[in-house]
């Protein structure tokens, strides 16, 4: 049985894989990736509360400007 949460297939929909970094912040009862551009709307679950108000690197599904679908979100690893 397939997932009803899950995005439809990124090839009917145009979406394209991508990996950003950012803050993750709660914005207006939702959640976004703040980056140097704008903020860019997260669709994910579960919500990884322990983890806002800090940068991360998320993998997903973008779906136009404004949009990412999260499949995978953890801190950023250090460089050091």
């Amino acid at each position: 049985m397939p997932d009803e949460r899950a995005p439809p297939p990124a090839a009917e929909t145009g979406a394209a894989r991508c990996r950003a970094t950012g803050r993750f912040i709660a914005k207006e009862g939702a959640f976004a990736l703040h980056g140097a551009d704008a903020d860019v709307w997260l669709e994910l679950d579960p919500i990884p509360l322990h983890l806002l108000d800090e940068d991360v690197e998320i993998t997903g599904r973008r779906y136009g400007a404004s949009l990412i679908w999260v499949e995978a979100i953890g801190p950023v690893r250090s460089l050091s």
